[in-house]
């Protein structure tokens, strides 16, 4: 089931790369304006930055390394990643036309 009504649906590979940028954006909000300012208008607060790695926000686990970290998203979250990168692909179709309301 697709979280939004899309003219078209996203290919897997340009899916999978969505959620790699998403999770990566999450862990670093620096990074997010690097790829795309609307990035940072998407994410949805999931981890908390402390002095020793990240809490999960969504089940409270905490995560040493960045490595750790990414991997937890992407498998434990995959779905709440897919739904933010559908979310993304609607935002920007929107931005450029190609979805009009």
């Amino acid at each position: 089931m697709k979280p939004m009504n899309l003219p078209h649906d996203i290919p897997y590979k340009k899916l999978q790369r969505l959620r790699s940028i998403i999770a990566q954006s999450i862990l670093d909000p620096t990074k997010c304006f690097s790829y795309d300012p609307l990035l940072c208008y998407i994410i949805e607060p999931f981890m908390y930055i402390t002095n020793g790695g990240w809490k999960c926000l969504k089940c409270r686990r905490f995560l040493k390394t960045y490595n750790e970290a990414y991997q937890h998203l992407v498998q434990d979250h995959k779905e709440e990643l897919t739904f933010l990168a559908y979310k993304y692909v609607y935002e920007k179709w929107k931005y450029i036309g190609i979805i009009k309301e």
